[in-house]
């Protein structure tokens, strides 16, 4: 079973609103699974399990049903090598309860973190990636990514929230690895990694009239084309790891930072 990444992305252009409702109330599952919570649950609210409720001291109230999310399970590839290369499935299990489906004592949701400049360090400490100067000859250039895992943004960039996440999407996603394939698919990199900005940006509630504008239109357009390729399952995936690594604590220097030690 497999997540509609098409139809959340859709929603999302059209609602960019309600990304954000979901991340605030699920933000500790995938976006695709918080897709599936508020579609069953018909509303955005805190999710557990039986004993994870249980814990907090609520119990689910009689005759409640457990909603059903995206589960993943591995195995190895090779079942005769259980250390070697291991392949991950996703399947459906009906293990949650939404806040309304239970009774007991008082429940104080945790909120995401709010965005701030140290937060966004600690995103980037998180997912290996540094920033360095903007010296791009080209000043209609608002951004860049490199293979060495590194972004850099236009100083003079008034948005530079968007163009930020857009460049992290290009490095997770794999684009500055091989530059001869990003120029043969140049228009579908930029869709994918635009996804990946607009969807973030979503979810955090941080799109304004100017921003979602453009960029809803320019993903639009792509989704329309009947060449679409798009790899809608590594957007979200970027995603998901953006909202991650936004949330953690670093654990330690990245890899970039110790390779210039």
């Amino acid at each position: 079973m497999k997540h509609d990444f098409e139809t959340i992305l859709n929603e999302a252009l059209e609602n960019e609103g309600i990304m954000n409702e979901q991340y605030t109330a699920f933000h500790e599952y995938s976006v695709g699974n918080q897709f599936m919570a508020r579609c069953q649950l018909r509303k955005c609210e805190p999710i557990k399990t039986f004993k994870g409720w249980q814990a907090l001291g609520r119990t689910v109230k009689k005759g409640e049903k457990a909603i059903s999310l995206l589960y993943p399970y591995i195995f190895a590839k090779d079942k005769e090598d259980p250390n070697g290369e291991s392949v991950t499935v996703f399947k459906p299990r009906n293990l949650w309860f939404g806040l309304s489906q239970t009774e007991g004592k008082d429940y104080k949701h945790e909120l995401p973190p709010e965005v701030t400049k140290d937060r966004l360090r600690k995103m980037m400490l998180n997912l290996n990636i540094t920033g360095e100067p903007f010296e791009h000859m080209n000043g209609n250039v608002m951004g860049y990514a490199t293979a060495k895992r590194t972004v850099a943004i236009n100083p003079l960039c008034k948005d530079p929230l968007p163009v930020l996440f857009h460049e992290i999407g290009h490095v997770l996603l794999g684009h500055p690895e091989d530059i001869h394939e990003y120029r043969a698919t140049r228009n579908v990199c930029e869709a994918e990694a635009e996804s990946v900005s607009y969807l973030t940006m979503a979810c955090l509630g941080l799109h304004t009239e100017t921003t979602k504008g453009h960029s809803s239109r320019y993903i639009k357009s792509w989704l329309e084309n009947p060449k679409n390729d798009m790899r809608l399952n590594k957007v979200f995936k970027a995603v998901d790891d953006i909202l991650k690594a936004m949330a953690q604590e670093p654990k330690e220097l990245p890899q970039t930072l110790k390779n210039a030690a």
